[in-house]
């Protein structure tokens, strides 16, 4: 056909295979920069006419002299494959040694060591010292990463509270603890009954999760029937003792350590952010809003603050993308009080 004798679509062929080893170089690296597979069209625009460009580069330098060589099997590999793998070696050991090393504040790292997370055996007690306490405060391991923030309302509100978390167990009645990995499956269980037969000694309970998570729209596992056991949990606990109910912090689109190391090479990238945060805490605001005794507790105006680039006043306040540190969690404790905003009535 001669569509295929255009000399734009013949050019095209030359370079194929010149294109096709340096497209894959080229997309991993700017997906690594961007933090998602999916590029955004701005990027494509950039990446595909370099991609060409390059392999233009290497067709006209590289394949096109090599095919004009006239070289034995050894002299070929060792100027054509030997020569060029040491040389690239050479080349990353010495971009290794100069790279910029991250060294970080532990606090920085984790939302704390000593938190009631799959155990009732650490630290528990969080908020206003001196005092019994009146509030538990339960959930999954996003719920662990708020006892900073707990501690923080606490003391300003004046109560203290009981906080035990489970890692990927939002403690509902009959959650089906057999979709988590097999090392928090009994934490799990025990966390339940817990909740389930103390919850009436408080004055209130505090609950929140991963939200997305628990409802099916990250990679792991969740339990399908989730959504309804969370309403007849809620409403269980609520015909005897209000429950609040906090929303989900904001997800970053790219791992608060590939951000700060981004920061410290002076490459400020403009990404969208993840929706799934926002999307999940709109489906629980739903059944919250239609049960009686059952508050919703919107962190997002101060956690946005936090979520900007995963920073706070120039220091990481994430841990990974969707779990807040202690830094991080105790900023967002310092903002929700200086904003005006109540956890508990008076």
């Amino acid at each position: 056909m001669r569509i295929f004798q255009m000399r734009c679509l013949v050019g095209v062929g030359l370079i194929s295979y010149s294109l096709y080893l340096w497209h894959w170089p080229v997309l991993a690296y700017l997906r690594y920069v961007y933090g998602s597979y999916v590029l955004a069209a701005s990027w494509l625009l950039v990446a595909v006419p370099f991609m060409f460009f390059v392999a233009y580069l290497s067709y006209r330098f590289v394949e096109l002299r090599c095919k004009r060589l006239n070289l034995s099997f050894t002299a070929a590999f060792l100027w054509l494959f030997l020569a060029p793998a040491l040389g690239l070696a050479g080349l990353g050991a010495g971009l290794k040694a100069v790279k910029p090393t991250l060294s970080f504040d532990p606090s920085l790292l984790s939302y704390g060591t000593d938190v009631c997370h799959g155990s009732f055996d650490k630290r528990c007690l969080r908020g206003a010292p001196g005092l019994p306490p009146r509030v538990l405060v339960t959930g999954d391991s996003h719920a662990a990463a708020l006892n900073s923030f707990i501690d923080e309302v606490g003391r300003q509100e004046g109560w203290q509270a009981y906080v035990v978390t489970g890692s990927s167990c939002s403690p509902v009645f009959d959650f089906n603890e057999s979709v988590l990995p097999e090392s928090s499956r009994e934490p799990c269980k025990n966390l339940k009954a817990y909740v389930k037969t103390d919850y009436r000694q408080y004055e209130a309970v505090v609950f929140t999760s991963f939200w997305s998570y628990q409802l099916g729209k990250e990679p792991e596992r969740a339990d399908p029937d989730y959504l309804p056991k969370l309403e007849r949990t809620l409403r269980s606990i609520a015909e005897t003792t209000p429950v609040y109910v906090l929303s989900d912090v904001p997800e970053l689109s790219v791992s608060p350590i590939r951000l700060e190391l981004f920061d410290r090479l002076g490459l400020s990238v403009e990404r969208v952010s993840g929706r799934k945060a926002e999307s999940a805490n709109a489906r629980i605001k739903q059944i919250v809003d239609r049960l009686p005794n059952v508050h919703w507790i919107d962190l997002g105006p101060a956690a946005s603050q936090l979520s900007a680039q995963g920073r706070y006043a120039g220091r990481m306040a994430y841990f990974d993308n969707n779990h807040l540190n202690v830094y991080g969690s105790t900023s967002l404790g310092q903002l929700f009080v200086r904003e005006g905003h109540r956890l508990l009535p008076p």
